[in-house]
């Protein structure tokens, strides 16, 4: 088993870039020290896992459209009202 330690001191906060970095120690480590489960998979499950899947590309087409949104008002021209007068 591998122990991971990480120490925090008083004088140096965890910043914003060390928890990405955690999160791919942490990832890797249950990658590389995989083993076999033997584990039953049935229908329900497999559905299960394809709502998930297909509620993730939807999340990620709204947040897409969104920010296009976004990004298309700040860079669009705005008109005056005294143009038409």
């Amino acid at each position: 088993m591998v122990s991971l330690q990480i120490n925090l001191r008083e004088d140096k906060k965890m910043n914003r870039n060390t928890i990405p970095e955690i999160l791919v120690i942490v990832m890797l480590v249950t990658v590389i020290f995989v083993e076999p489960t033997y584990a039953y998979l049935d229908p329900v499950t497999g559905s299960i896992i394809i709502q998930s899947l297909i509620a993730g590309i939807a999340v990620v087409g709204y947040i897409i459209k969104k920010r296009w949104y976004q990004l298309k008002n700040i860079f669009s021209k705005k008109k005056d009202d005294n143009d038409g007068k």
